[in-house]
Order: C-alpha cells, then sequence, then structure tokens
C-alpha cells in the first residue's frame, strides 16, 4: 500500500482506490509515517500541517 501514498497525496487515485488508501491510514503506522513525509508534516518546512485531500491543508 506505502507506494500508493505520493498518489494519495497528490489526488492522483480513483475514488474507490483513495477511499481504500484513506482507510488504511487510519490503522498502518508504517504508511501513516510514509503520508507525513510526503506531505511534509512536522517539518520546518512543510508547517507541520498534513495537506492532500484528507488533511485539510491551506
Amino acid at each position: 500500500m506505502e507506494p500508493l501514498v505520493d498518489a494519495f497525496v497528490a489526488a492522483a487515485l480513483a475514488p474507490g482506490e483513495h477511499a481504500r488508501v484513506a482507510g488504511h491510514l487510519t490503522h498502518c503506522t508504517s504508511c501513516r509515517i510514509a503520508y507525513l513525509k510526503a506531505t511534509g508534516a512536522g517539518s520546518p518546512a512543510g508547517g507541520g500541517r498534513p495537506r492532500g485531500p484528507e488533511g485539510g491543508g491551506r
């Protein structure tokens, strides 16, 4: 699933696949870490805000 994280962040997945990845992120620590890295969340450069369809970042 981890290879899909970048496509998830870029909103490049079909709706069904997007929902599947979003659900997976709720319970998979390694994919959640990959998501945080992909969004820059928690890093000074990223401003600590998740972005993407589910992140609500601005």
